[in-house]
């Protein structure tokens, strides 16, 4: 690819244009370029750019050759030179696991609510094939990037349960909630930072979250779980084991 056909297509861009603009985004472009020609190299570097890139949202500022915006940094991503990365969104983003580890990556393109790509750039499959569990998952990740930067980092490190880590990122907590999830986080970091493998120090974070949370087991909840696999012809049965229990209790 040379310079000449760079400035005849897409454009070099300009080193010295403020972010944010679409000389800006032209130069990161090249940029861009230049490191995946050679990314098991420098993933670094690529992670670098495309931190850039998500920051100011780099491909709504760049057209492809039919001179339209891009609509997501994976459609940038594959649209061939020079206009494009040229590569396919999943290896691109292989590397960017490689450096900062799968946990992260899904923190940060996981999209937020109603929305079909997130603001950096990812895809979401919203096909019908999607399930409860893919999407459960999804709200989860969203409540860990609500959570302190401390627990972010302990989900990152595979040092806190997913669904722990969750539990400390509600919406819009009320400043006694808060001030009470700061400190919970500390004291999981403080219990993090004892020596031992992994799973053994997640276990005990785990622990001590849902102890400071109150998350005890709810019998009432388990009572209407376990009913609602009573078969039809035993629902009698159960019927009067509680008109038994009540009796009993009111004669307490």
């Amino acid at each position: 690819m040379t310079a000449e056909r760079l400035r005849e297509g897409p454009g070099l861009g300009d080193a010295l244009a403020p972010p944010g603009t679409e000389a800006w985004a032209q130069r990161l472009r090249v940029n861009l370029q230049a490191v995946v020609r050679n990314l098991p190299m420098y993933p670094e570097s690529a992670k670098r750019y495309y931190d850039s890139a998500i920051q100011y949202e780099a491909w709504r500022l760049l057209k492809d050759s039919r001179g339209r915006h891009f609509r997501s940094f994976d459609e940038l991503c594959e649209t061939a030179e020079p206009y494009g990365l040229g590569i396919p969104a999943a290896t691109f983003r292989a590397y960017l696991v490689a450096v900062e580890g799968k946990r992260a990556v899904d923190l940060l393109t996981v999209a937020p609510d109603g929305r079909s790509t997130n603001r950096r750039g990812g895809k979401v499959d919203s096909s019908p094939e999607d399930t409860n569990q893919t999407k459960a998952h999804e709200k989860r990740l969203r409540a860990i990037n609500r959570a302190p930067e401390a627990i972010r980092d302990l989900y990152k490190q595979s040092l806190i349960g997913q669904k722990e880590a969750a539990q400390l990122g509600p919406k819009d907590p009320e400043p006694e909630q808060a001030a009470r999830i700061v400190e919970i986080a500390r004291e999981a970091v403080a219990v993090s930072a004892a020596p031992g493998p992994a799973k053994a120090v997640q276990k005990r974070v785990n622990a001590v979250v849902r102890e400071r949370l109150g998350a005890q087991p709810d019998p009432v909840r388990q009572a209407c779980i376990a009913i609602r696999r009573v078969p039809a012809d035993r629902l009698e049965e159960v019927a009067a084991f509680v008109a038994d229990l009540m009796k009993q209790g009111a004669v307490q």
